[in-house]
């Protein structure tokens, strides 16, 4: 039996981390470019549609996304590139066929609706239903690329290429005098997405495994299906509680409050950068070390990640608390209302981060449907407490209900990995 390789677990998590360290900060610099030249309604209005495009993403992606960190590295572990390579193909025929469709739908309903919709919030869902099957397809490639082990190539595409080139569409515009709106900013996110495609499609065809490119491909679609489909409902459900308070706020709030409370949103995710981060590294590495049955070697990655992520998962959440409102004033002086949700959201983002990845360790392994159990629960608790917070608190009741929902999902994962896998996910 083959040692864990802590010093190549820790190479692979540590440039990781850096990277994606690196795309955060820019894309920081982008949304606070953005939020300060498009003013707190029009980018409440570009947040909104932003929403949806992540909302409707993972209905196209179906789970096939997040199978694709369980059965690609299991199958690469075991030898069998056939079912990998017929893997790779089906899900891609099936996440562009879908995005497609929904793509469709999407501007129909817009259209249909466009009377009642505020005027500038209807170009701005036009383009919202462009990107969305780009942005799909483009996800399904990332989790590819982090099945192979390739995180730092999907980051330099994905998470650093897209934010630049959104910053610099911003600066060249208030360079030339151009006024911005959330449907040109749409726009730019629709050409940046193009861009980050091709540049996905080039890595891939570099990194893709020789033995993978000769076989015949197996398709084992009743199987997989099994699988994706509860992942898939996860998957909505973790989306839910990440998003649903920001478009069950679009309901209640007026589009000032609304951009107001998605910079207070995007600021609290900043606390589970860490955990996000190695999300990425441990998954495939939960898959292979389940799929071979060694439950000690699984351990030792868990918590060797989990110790990096808390990092710099502390230290976030007390620069928030200290200098939340001067964190937001960046994004311009009315951002800094949100200070008061800003402080709730990072509470309920820390639980997250403390207990580690609990929801990779089931989804990745053999414990799907008890995760998608937990999940689903969490997120009706978190909408049912959002609808009757923000009417009456505003955006202080979204913050606290979506904090609710965050927080008890966390720990009841937690509970569920111990009673399954008899390990724990925290660093501890």
């Amino acid at each position: 039996m083959k040692p864990f390789r802590v010093h190549a677990t820790f190479r692979l998590a540590g440039t990781t981390f850096v990277v994606t360290a690196v795309g955060t900060a820019f894309a920081f610099v982008a949304q606070m470019l953005v939020a300060r030249n498009l003013g707190a309604a029009e980018y409440g209005y570009y947040a909104y549609s932003i929403s949806w495009v992540l909302m409707l993403a993972v209905v196209a992606k179906l789970g096939w996304d997040t199978c694709s960190l369980r059965i690609l590295p299991a199958a690469a572990a075991m030898g069998e590139w056939a079912r990998y390579r017929g893997f790779a193909q089906f899900s891609s025929f099936f996440v562009a066929g879908l995005s497609i469709v929904i793509s469709l739908l999407m501007a129909v309903a817009v259209a249909a609706l466009w009377g009642r919709l505020d005027q500038g919030l209807r170009f701005s869902l036009l383009w919202a239903s462009l990107l969305l099957p780009m942005f799909a397809f483009s996800e399904l490639m990332v989790s590819w690329l982090q099945g192979l082990k390739k995180n730092v190539s999907a980051q330099l595409a994905y998470g650093i290429f897209r934010p630049i080139v959104i910053i610099a569409s911003v600066a060249t515009a208030v360079l030339f005098g151009f006024e911005l709106n959330s449907a040109k900013m749409m726009a730019v996110n629709v050409v940046t997405m193009l861009m980050v495609m091709g540049l996905l499609v080039l890595v891939l065809k570099a990194s893709w495994p020789a033995d993978a490119r000769g076989v015949v491909a197996q398709s084992e679609i009743g199987s997989w299906l099994k699988i994706t489909l509860p992942l898939f409902a996860i998957s909505l459900s973790q989306l839910a509680l990440s998003r649903a308070d920001v478009l069950i706020a679009g309901f209640y709030l007026d589009a000032s409050s609304l951009g107001i409370y998605a910079a207070a949103n995007q600021f609290a995710m900043l606390v589970t950068f860490g955990i996000s981060t190695m999300n990425s590294v441990t998954a495939p590495m939960i898959a292979q070390e389940y799929a071979r049955g060694d439950r000690k070697k699984l351990q030792d990655v868990v918590r060797l990640t989990s110790r990096i992520a808390l990092t710099f998962t502390v230290p976030a959440c007390v620069v928030l608390i200290l200098f939340g409102k001067q964190i937001l004033s960046l994004f311009g002086l009315e951002f800094a209302e949100a200070f008061h949700s800003l402080l709730v959201l990072s509470i309920g983002q820390l639980v997250i981060a403390i207990f580690g990845p609990v929801g990779f360790l089931l989804t990745m392994t053999a414990y799907q449907k008890q995760a998608l159990i937990v999940i689903c629960a969490a997120a009706v608790l978190q909408v049912a407490l959002i609808l009757i917070l923000t009417p009456r608190f505003g955006i202080v009741g979204a913050a606290t209900g979506s904090a609710i929902g965050n927080a008890s999902r966390s720990m009841v994962l937690a509970w569920v990995v111990r009673r399954k896998l008899q390990i724990s996910g925290s660093a501890f």
